[in-house]
């Protein structure tokens, strides 16, 4: 009885090992990608922080290194095309950032990059476009509202700028700069009482605020209405 228990085990185990075997690979790819994760996370921090130092060149050249060991990676090659808009270079910035979206057609940190290189290139219509697929991918992407409403701002539609910088300042209430914007398009659209409010709250959040000190001044120095 014993040895027939035991011949059915060895069976049940039998049939059990190409799962294991499956498993067992599964494990180290998982295992593999892990490890991959946690260095490029450790590139990203090292090279922003060289980035912030002023080595830029240095940063540009560590991600650089990283990404011919890993062509795919996004989120490094989306970096590196909102480094090189930042450095002017926008023919390199937005080589990178279509090669992201062109394998990764979701991928929102690289529609917002597109869009400020877009903005930078003089092709507005291209840059909305960019930000709206953002928004649309995650709608509470700050960094997309507030350049939309930024865009908004610039080109004189006060209702459209007003909202995206209210989506904005919904998701990052503590932006100074977010709520100096949003002061700005207020007072564009003649709602004056709000607009001080959010100038106010900006100065708040950061009393060298250029945007709110300047518009703030201005409107402390109109005459009180009879």
């Amino acid at each position: 009885m014993a040895s027939r228990r035991w011949l059915a085990t060895l069976a049940v185990l039998a049939g059990l090992a190409p799962f294991l075997v499956v498993l067992a690979r599964e494990f180290e790819i998982s295992q593999r990608e892990w490890r991959a994760a946690q260095q490029d996370v450790a590139i990203a921090s090292h090279a922003r922080a060289l980035f912030q130092q002023g080595a830029r060149a240095e940063a540009i050249a560590a991600i650089e290194a990283r990404l011919r060991e890993d062509p795919d990676d996004a989120d490094l090659r989306s970096l590196l095309g909102a480094w090189r808009q930042r450095e002017n270079d926008l023919a390199g910035a937005r080589r990178e950032l279509e090669r992201v979206l062109a394998r990764h057609p979701s991928h929102v940190g690289a529609y917002n990059n597109l869009g400020l290189v877009a903005e930078q290139e003089g092709r507005s219509e291209e840059a909305r476009h960019c930000w709206e697929e953002a928004i649309r991918l995650a709608p509470g992407h700050t960094k997309a509202h507030e350049n939309l409403g930024n865009l908004e701002l610039r080109e004189g539609h006060w209702a459209a700028a007003v909202a995206q910088l209210q989506s904005a300042a919904q998701v990052d209430p503590a932006s100074a700069n977010v709520r100096a914007r949003l002061g700005v398009a207020l007072l564009k659209s003649g709602d004056v009482s709000q607009a001080r409010n959010e100038l106010t709250r900006a100065l708040e959040l950061d009393p060298e605020q250029p945007i709110a000190r300047r518009n703030l001044a201005a409107l402390e120095a109109q005459p009180a209405e009879p």
